[in-house]
């Protein structure tokens, strides 16, 4: 929910502001900080708030908020200061910090954003191949249904374009559409359509 997403950024935000800065507040400034880019259209003023949420990661010590803050700057807040391969080594570190605390969830949001990064940069299909299959791979250890769904098509996609299966005819994910409406699953709805 978009207004939901507002509303919790906007609340650390005022939370951190009157009680003081903690390394949660890093959290709130990122989120703040891509609405203020993004909703508001002011990159100066969101770049602010980006330049707050990682100077308090650095303060507070806080690399278990690394993959929750780097999501929010690096492929909402950042995306017109970064070019695609700046901003996916980030989005990649984030997953790898991610792993490394614990928190999976967001290290895998990161690795979806990098996929897209990956193919849009021009990278060699071969190496987004390696990358993605890392990601699909971790994925099905934690058994992360969201990043699979979007994996999955993305892997057969990338397969097709490789050249390493043969080019379908009539539409070849069919089975992953129906799986991903059956779970509401808009992004891989939407990585299926792209």
């Amino acid at each position: 929910e978009p207004v939901l997403f507002v509303l919790i950024a906007l609340r650390l935000v005022r939370l951190s502001e009157r009680f003081g800065l903690t390394a949660v507040s890093s959290v709130g400034f990122a989120a703040y900080s891509s609405f203020v880019a993004n909703f508001n259209k002011d990159k100066t003023e969101g770049y602010r708030y980006s330049d707050l949420s990682l100077q308090l990661i650095g303060k507070f010590h806080a690399r278990e908020f690394m993959p929750r803050v780097y999501f929010f700057l690096y492929s909402e807040t950042m995306t017109h200061k970064y070019d695609l391969r700046t901003l996916c080594s980030h989005l990649y570190r984030g997953y790898q910090v991610g792993l490394e605390t614990g928190d999976v969830e967001f290290a895998l949001v990161n690795s979806n954003m990098c996929f897209g990064y990956m193919l849009l940069s021009g990278q060699s299909l071969e190496r987004v191949e390696e990358k993605t299959t890392e990601f699909y791979d971790t994925a099905l250890l934690y058994k992360q249904e969201t990043t699979l769904g979007t994996m999955r098509p993305a892997l057969k996609c990338l397969h097709i374009l490789m050249g390493k299966v043969e080019r379908p005819t009539g539409f070849a994910f069919s089975a992953d559409l129906t799986r991903s409406e059956e779970a509401k699953d808009e992004a891989a709805i939407w990585i299926i359509h792209f």
